[in-house]
Parts: C-alpha cells; sequence; structure tokens
C-alpha cells in the first residue's frame, strides 16, 4: 500500500473517532431536550469509558435552571472529567470492583422517587455492563467477579458476556427503567461495538423485536394468516422481549402500562407460546400476504425514531400524489422503514411511477436524518441516489477506499456509486494499477 493511501485511510480512522465524541454526536439530542425541557429534575446516570465526557457535554448543553440538574456517572479509571452538577466515579474495567458496585447503588438511588414531570436521562457507553455492578439478590460483588472472569476466560463474545452479566444485575435488564417509573427515561448511547447493538452497548434493555404495521397490512395479514388482530385500528406494534419467565412476565407488564400511557385501542399480551406463535404469525407473513393482492415495491430507508410520524404521514401523500396505494410493515425499533408500495408490474407507467415515489422517500429518509439503506444494500436502485446523501468529496474518498482494496473494480460493479463519477473513479484506479 503506497505512503499517500496510508495516510488517508489514517485520517479517515482519525476522522471518525472524532465523529464520535460526545460534544459533537450528542449535540442534536440534547437540541431536542433543550426545546421541551422536563417540568420538574432531570436526573442524569450513565456508565461506559464515555460517560464522563458525555455527562461534560450535558452540562454544556443544558440550558434550564442549575438546580434542576444532577445525577452520577461511573467511567473507568483515568477517564474522569470534572462536572459541575453531575458526579463523576471512576471504576474498573472489564472486572468489576468495589466502586463500581458503589456507583450503581447510587445510579439506582438517585432515580428512585421521581415523578412524571421529572425526566432520567441515561448515558450508556462501552464498557458500561461491567462498570455498572450491582449483584442480584443472593448475589455478591464476588461472585460476579468470577463469573466475570470466567468468560473472558473462556473467550467468550462480548454479547455472551453482557446477556449473563444482565440476568445477575439487580440494575439492568430494565430494571434501572422500572425504579424511575414514573419519570420518563431517555437514553442516548455511544456504540463501540460493531453492529450498534443497543443490548450490547454497556447491556442497555431492549426488546428482542419492535415491529410497526399499518391498517392496510394489518388487513391483509389478518386475511390471510387469521392471526387475530384488531381490523379498527390505524396501527399495531409488536413487542418480544427475552428471559427467565418471571423477567419476561415483569418486562411485559411494564411495557403494558407504558403502552396504556398512549391509550391504545387494544393491549394483548401473549399468555403462552402458542399464543406468542399466532402474534407473529401475522407480521412473519405480511410480504407474502400483500403479493398475493398486489405486486410491490420495498423501500429499505432508515430514519431517527423521532422522526417516524411525521415520515409515515409523508410516504401516504407521496403514495397518493402518484396514483398509489402504499402499506407499511417495518423494524419500529431501529427506523428501519420497509414502505411497500402498490402497483402493477405489468403497467410500465405504474412501474415508472413507484419507482419515482419509491426516490422521494428515500429522499425524505435522508432529508429527516436517515440514510438511504437499512439492511438492503445500495445496489442499481439507490446507485444514483447516493449523491443525496454524500457529497462530491464524500463518494470522491469512499470510491478511492475502493480503489486500494479493490484497484480493478471487480466487486458489486456498478452498484453502489453514481454511474458516472464511478466510471472515471475506474478508469483512474486501472490506470494506477497497470502502472504499478
Amino acid at each position: 500500500m503506497a505512503a499517500n493511501e496510508q495516510a488517508l485511510l489514517a485520517r479517515l480512522f482519525h476522522a471518525a473517532l472524532a465523529a464520535a465524541a460526545p460534544e459533537r454526536c450528542l449535540s442534536p439530542h440534547l437540541a431536542e431536550l433543550n426545546a421541551a425541557p422536563p417540568k420538574g429534575r432531570l436526573v442524569v446516570v450513565g456508565a461506559g469509558k464515555a460517560a464522563a465526557a458525555m455527562a461534560r457535554a450535558v452540562e454544556d448543553a443544558w440550558r434550564g435552571d442549575p438546580e434542576k440538574l444532577s445525577g452520577v456517572v461511573v467511567t473507568r479509571y483515568g477517564h474522569g472529567l470534572p462536572c459541575a452538577r453531575i458526579e463523576v466515579i471512576e471504576a474498573a474495567h472489564p472486572v468489576p470492583d468495589a466502586a463500581g458496585l458503589a456507583a450503581a447503588q447510587r445510579a439506582l438511588a438517585a432515580v428512585q422517587g421521581l415523578t412524571a414531570d421529572d425526566r432520567v436521562l441515561v448515558l450508556l457507553s462501552g464498557g458500561g455492563s461491567a462498570l455498572w455492578t450491582l449483584p442480584a439478590p443472593g448475589l455478591e460483588l464476588a461472585d460476579k467477579q468470577a463469573v466475570t472472569r470466567a468468560l473472558l476466560k473462556s473467550g467468550a463474545a462480548i454479547d455472551e458476556i453482557n446477556c449473563v452479566r444482565k440476568h445477575l444485575s439487580a440494575i439492568k435488564g430494565g430494571r434501572l427503567a422500572l425504579a424511575a417509573a414514573p419519570a420518563q427515561v431517555t437514553t442516548l448511547a455511544i456504540s463501540d461495538v460493531p453492529g450498534d447493538d443497543a443490548a450490547i452497548i454497556a447491556s442497555g434493555i431492549i426488546p428482542v423485536a419492535i415491529e410497526f404495521m399499518d391498517k392496510p397490512a394489518i388487513a391483509v395479514a389478518e386475511a390471510y394468516a387469521k392471526a387475530g388482530y384488531p381490523l379498527d385500528v390505524e396501527a399495531l406494534l409488536i413487542v418480544e422481549v427475552e428471559g427467565s419467565p418471571e423477567e419476561v412476565n415483569r418486562l411485559l407488564a411494564h411495557i403494558v402500562e407504558i403502552a396504556k400511557g398512549s391509550q391504545p385501542k387494544v393491549v394483548e399480551a401473549a399468555t403462552s407460546p402458542e399464543h406468542s406463535a399466532r402474534i407473529w404469525k401475522g407480521r412473519k407473513a405480511a410480504f407474502g400476504a400483500i403479493g398475493r393482492i398486489s405486486d410491490y415495491y420495498c423501500m429499505d430507508g432508515t430514519i431517527p425514531l423521532s422522526k417516524m410520524p411525521e415520515v409515515l404521514v409523508r410516504i401516504s401523500q407521496i403514495c397518493a400524489e402518484h396514483g398509489l396505494k402504499v402499506a407499511n410493515v417495518f423494524h419500529a425499533g431501529d427506523g428501519n422503514l420497509h414502505p411497500l408500495i402498490l402497483y402493477n408490474a405489468n403497467d410500465d407507467d405504474e412501474s415508472r411511477r413507484a419507482e419515482l415515489a419509491g426516490a422521494e422517500i428515500l429522499k425524505l429518509c435522508v432529508a429527516v436524518g436517515g440514510c438511504l439503506t437499512g439492511e438492503h444494500g445500495v445496489g442499481i436502485e439507490k446507485r444514483d441516489l447516493m449523491s443525496v446523501q454524500f457529497t462530491a468529496a464524500d463518494l470522491s474518498v469512499q470510491m478511492r477506499i475502493k480503489s486500494v482494496f479493490d484497484p480493478q473494480w471487480l466487486l458489486n460493479a456498478g452498484k453502489v456509486f453514481p454511474l458516472d463519477a464511478a466510471e472515471a473513479a475506474e478508469t483512474t484506479a486501472q490506470s494506477t494499477h497497470r502502472a504499478a
């Protein structure tokens, strides 16, 4: 690899680190907090190697009454920073120690006794699962230390280690959120793990799945699968959790209480594996069921969860403007949308309008702070929309990186970058390769 190429990759690496700096990546979310501050207190608790930096970012951004801001966070030894209103504790990582135990106790105590006017802001980052150590009843700190050492020695992956930690904890697995009720709980997490699985970042509570279906999708899926879905609602959510039977019952009860706060028409909690399978039957059959009544064009944009209501309304408007109908079935937990634009594939005009509507939807996803794809990839469908999400400079850097690892541009030819830009970059890369 040439020296200039190594320098490019080094600059990209450091730029990526800078982009994850708490003061930068938390800024838009803290602006939203200031725009709608709690009537009561803002209690900040957190754990992780970036917890102190995140706490300082909160203090610097907070525009409310300073007396209403308080909290405690724990970070790794050597990572502490001075804060005015939020206490910073340093503790051991990855094997927990007494300081981490004390920090978890302080955090749990800090969120108790709050009211519905208060808000709890949870700051999570990598390492938080080890740093927030509060043994479940019947266990001691020494037990948690021994288990951690054994798991590390066994070569267990981080998700496996955190799964065990969660079930041996008195603060993880939703227990912090339960203690904070009825206060609203907001979590901001900075990931240091591949895939950004929130269940791995400090073992934060997250359902196994949160799936969304709107009224058109419900009607079609119910007609096919007979899952027992209500037909007089505008949309439904399917939420699944995991754990021991006792933990599952506790988490489901908490989710039901949260749902009731929005006055839903129907709340149904599975009472048996058979009941759960019936609820899932309609969702799993949804795409195929819709295919029985119409061709569809499936999109794959991803958006911030806070933008979901306005985006869903706009998606319906976009499709109506093109004379088309749409059904929405998607992963609500991560904002990965799958609008199914209904059209007749044998009608050239409808096919054209479906593609135009799809492009508008993807542009909308980018405009609200999302991206073109969540899991399906770019491909021929989205390659010419890459310039909507990325600047010419962004694309140039991406293509230079591709040229480093694929100098002849043999991989996914014509499926990632806009054709005009890609052709020029490919010619340059191949000329350089031949010269070398």
